[in-house]
């Protein structure tokens, strides 16, 4: 399913860049007016089903969790400013998935999220830890999987990490 939702999204977003393409300027205008509309009902009706599944007595923690986990309907309630989870939560989440996935060797570590919607994670490697990361890398990955956690933060900041983080460099001897 996954693939299918990228591969939606992925022919949307061509689409709109071949019709942008071939609009002027004033039709251009019209379609993202149109855009706009339409995707303001369609949260409209997001938020609308989610307080009659809440008045149902649907509205509980399990439900929540579910939602969250489904990845298209998850996309949708971040798009519409509905997800059920906060987003220093699921930023925590990601962080702590990805320490899963690099070993105890990388620390990672929610420092602030700020006013300004920059998130702010102090990272570090221990002396023996062979990631295979450099310092660039853990960055960037650190990055994304706080941006794919929440897409709608305006920034992250890594703290922590220096020059390298991993291996050192290889020195040819001869």
């Amino acid at each position: 399913m996954a693939d299918d939702v990228r591969s939606a999204s992925d022919a949307i977003a061509r689409l709109l860049e071949e019709v942008r393409g071939m609009a002027g300027p004033s039709t251009w205008a019209r379609v993202e007016e149109l855009m706009r509309q339409v995707l303001a009902l369609y949260g409209a009706g997001l938020e609308r089903v989610l307080a009659l599944a809440s008045e149902a007595g649907a509205g509980d923690a399990a439900l929540a969790d579910r939602l969250a986990a489904d990845e298209l309907v998850s996309s949708l309630l971040l798009l519409h400013g509905l997800h059920p989870v906060p987003a220093r939560e699921r930023v925590a989440r990601a962080l702590a998935a990805l320490h899963e996935r690099l070993g105890d060797g990388v620390m990672l570590e929610l420092s602030a999220m700020g006013a300004d919607g920059v998130v702010r994670v102090r990272a570090g490697v221990g002396p023996d830890q062979r990631c295979g990361f450099s310092a660039a890398a853990l960055r960037r990955t650190v990055e994304q999987a706080v941006v794919e956690a929440a897409p709608e933060v305006a920034g992250v900041a890594v703290d922590g990490l220096g020059a390298a983080a991993g291996p050192e460099p290889l020195v040819s001897i001869g």
